[in-house]
């Protein structure tokens, strides 16, 4: 005999492994006693329900003791089958794919699990002492985790759809490290939509606040519809959607603390600023988690109120990488900071670069930079100009909303209407993020 049943139950046709079965009884009702070698002990009180022989309490025992058959129905259906004991290893998506299955089998009762797994796994992942708890109830069946590492619940509905979707709740979930093909096929395990609700949502350790999001997988795919994240300062909205080799995301988040902000998305917090908002459209291989080298797609950045810091450290090979260029100008130029009032830009994302054509910084001094800012090299290779006094901006061209084209269209009215004095020149900014260089022009 051979059995494709997850761990302890699994058995291969060469390997052998013992049985026993004992039923006593008569043509009505019994008992039953079942043993798997040294893996499982069972016994269940059996009763025959015209052709159907049903169990109406029973116990499994994933250890070599036996169990007790419970001495009487608890639960309000009348009757239970428990199942406990300690597994090695245990493989959450079969496991819940089996107890699903016995749990819609009309011979059996109601179940409740209470195992501890020395080590779980979920996809690729994988979890150290995880207590892992499940009931079937009227109307709903119920799985628990808890463990140092991943707590949370699964409830499914009577019968799971779009209007009736799968609960899944967490209390941390790290976005790290998770493969969305992976991710994709286990979600379509659970159901045809889930609704996702985590505590805390961390980005490589760094909190990113609450996440509410409905899951739509589907074979091969999987989409977020509206996820909303809460907390830390930050509020953020999106969509992202997997299919094929590819991920798409559309986010937007405001905040009230930049520098948090560029943290917690793996940024170098070089400024601070009062308010933020912060949109992008990105996309990457749906293969594993974004790579800045994979990265693809555009980025707004608008901060109001806030202190550009001159990068002061070296920019080691675990340093962050950084997003904007302003701060390595400051600290080419020999300054510690630079207050502002207005930064804004617009970024396009590819082969680990992210290029501006309209990066603005506008306070006391004005800044208008274009170039590249090598997030994998970790340089810059970028042009600005200093404004200040009468070759500010006019304030017709800085009412305009940031666009790729602000800064050439301020230098063509210059031109056109023959505004007197020398134009700024243009500076180049070169070098390495931790000995970046200012070319005079």
């Amino acid at each position: 005999m051979t059995s494709r049943l997850p761990e302890p139950f699994a058995k291969t046709a060469a390997a052998a492994l013992p049985v026993h079965l004992e039923l006593a009884g008569d043509e009505a009702a019994g008992e039953l006693h079942v043993a798997l070698g040294e893996r499982v002990r069972g016994v269940a009180e059996v009763r025959r329900r015209g052709e159907l022989w049903q169990i109406e309490r029973g116990a499994l025992n994933l250890a070599p003791a036996a169990p007790m058959l419970p001495a009487g129905p608890v639960l309000p259906a009348g009757a239970e089958m428990r199942i406990c004991g300690n597994v090695g290893r245990l493989d959450l998506g079969a496991y819940a794919a089996l107890w699903r299955e016995l749990a819609r089998d009309a011979a059996w009762p109601m179940l409740s699990v209470d195992l501890t797994a020395a080590e779980l796994h979920a996809g690729e992942r994988s979890f150290a002492g995880v207590h892992v708890l499940a009931d079937r109830g009227p109307g709903v069946e119920r799985l628990r985790l808890e463990s140092a590492d991943l707590t949370g619940e699964v409830r499914w509905p009577a019968a799971a759809d779009a209007a009736h979707p799968v609960v899944v709740h967490l209390e941390r979930l790290d976005l790290a490290g998770l493969d969305p093909s992976i991710t994709g096929a286990s979600l379509e395990a659970l159901g045809p939509a889930v609704e996702l609700a985590v505590a805390e949502l961390d980005w490589h350790g760094r909190p990113l606040g609450a996440l509410a999001a409905t899951l739509a997988p589907r074979a091969g795919a999987f989409e977020v519809r509206e996820p909303g994240t809460s907390g830390a300062g930050d509020a953020a909205r999106g969509t992202l959607a997997c299919q094929a080799a590819l991920c798409r995301a559309r986010v937007s988040l405001a905040t009230h603390d930049a520098g948090a902000m560029l943290e917690r998305l793996g940024l170098r917090p070089d400024l601070t600023a009062a308010r933020g908002t912060l949109s992008a459209e990105l996309a990457w291989p749906a293969n594993g988690a974004p790579a800045l080298a994979d990265l693809s797609g555009t980025v707004h950045l608008e901060l109001e109120d806030g202190v550009a810091q001159g990068s002061a450290h070296p920019a080691a090979p675990d340093t962050p990488p950084g997003l904007l260029a302003v701060p390595g100008l400051i600290a080419a130029m020999g300054l510690a900071r630079l207050p502002f009032a207005r930064l804004t830009g617009d970024f396009t994302l590819g082969g680990g670069e992210a290029r501006t054509s309209n990066l603005h910084l506008d306070g006391d001094t004005e800044i208008l930079l274009h170039g590249r800012v090598g997030l994998t090299a970790r340089n810059y290779d970028a042009s600005f100009w200093v404004l200040k006094g009468e070759e500010r901006l006019p304030a017709a061209v800085r009412a305009l909303p940031p666009g790729a084209r602000v800064a050439a269209l301020w230098m063509s009215l210059r031109e056109l209407f023959g505004a007197g004095g020398r134009e700024p020149a243009a500076w180049r900014l070169r070098g390495t993020w931790d000995d970046p260089m200012v070319t005079e022009p």
